[in-house]
């Protein structure tokens, strides 16, 4: 699949690398729009705001271009991925004898677990993208508020470490839910197949009982992944409530040892790098699990 996806999958890169660039210019905008605020009024601040002004716009215009287009081919992909894997299922099925042929299985196949092995794979790129995105903010962070780096940094190992913790059961507790759907797939077609017979021996109500009972063990065995889903969040969006606060409590404990004060434009660039750290972090956590599940 990685050898027939493999121009697809390379097609995602360039916009991506460029939706990257554009956003690590965001900080620095926003270091030289709250610098020109502070400015007295002058012709040369004039030009400048006006130059800014249009910087802006170009970053922005080139967010929302290059983010379509990355996401434009990410999903192209996964959609030939899905029917490459639709039609490796069907094709299979032909080749088997009538007897070895289990319908529901290849029914299972071609929605379950193709779509559990294509949604993972529309933010693969967030796999490469992550690291640099997060090294490039720890970097710009450093320069700006110093050894309070550290706090975000604990916040961002924390975060890292939980797709580690919980990738290995994910893959697991989504292998038993779907065989459990399997079950009830192919217990449902089975009646369906004899419904004729079913209707005359007056079996509706213990079959559709059954049914039932299939359906509520299904749903059972889908709390284990769905538990881990909700760790997987939780992990994910840790970095986003807690970095900032531990950056700045670090650097209010640094700057009174140093008698030093946080200016504005300091706290403003900082914020706006925390955000960029936070994003690859959340990405990062949210893309792992799923990608090893679909292993």
């Amino acid at each position: 699949m990685l050898r027939t996806m493999l121009k697809p999958l390379a097609a995602s890169v360039p916009p991506r690398l460029v939706f990257t660039f554009l956003r690590f210019m965001q900080p620095l905008l926003i270091r030289r729009i709250i610098e020109l605020v502070g400015e007295p009024n002058s012709k040369s601040a004039d030009n400048r705001g006006w130059g800014l002004t249009a910087a802006v716009g170009l970053v922005y215009f080139g967010l929302a271009l290059t983010g379509g287009a990355y996401q434009h081919k990410a999903n192209r992909m996964a959609t030939m991925v899905r029917g490459s894997l639709v039609n490796a299922v069907y094709a299979q099925t032909l080749e088997l004898s009538i007897i070895s042929l289990d319908e529901s299985a290849a029914v299972t196949l071609m929605s379950s677990d193709v779509e559990r092995i294509c949604e993972p794979l529309i933010s693969i790129h967030n796999m490469w993208s992550s690291p640099i995105e997060i090294a490039l903010a720890i970097w710009l962070l450093s320069r700006e508020i110093g050894i309070s780096l550290l706090g975000p940094l604990l916040i961002t190992g924390l975060a890292i470490s939980g797709p580690f913790l919980i990738s290995g059961r994910m893959g697991k507790a989504q292998m038993t839910w779907i065989k459990r759907i399997q079950t009830r797939i192919d217990t449902t077609a089975k009646m369906l197949d004899s419904i004729k017979g079913v209707k005359m021996l007056g079996l509706s109500p213990k079959l559709s009982s059954i049914v039932s009972q299939l359906r509520l063990d299904e749903v059972t065995e889908s709390l284990k992944m769905r538990k881990l889903m909700v760790a997987m969040i939780t992990f994910g969006n840790m970095s986003d409530i807690l970095a900032p606060g531990a950056a700045f409590a670090i650097y209010v404990i640094v700057a009174t040892i140093n008698g030093q004060t946080l200016d504005v434009t300091s706290a403003y660039t900082a914020l706006s790098l925390i955000a960029l750290l936070v994003a690859p972090i959340r990405a990062f956590v949210f893309s792992t699990p799923p990608l090893i599940a679909a292993i």
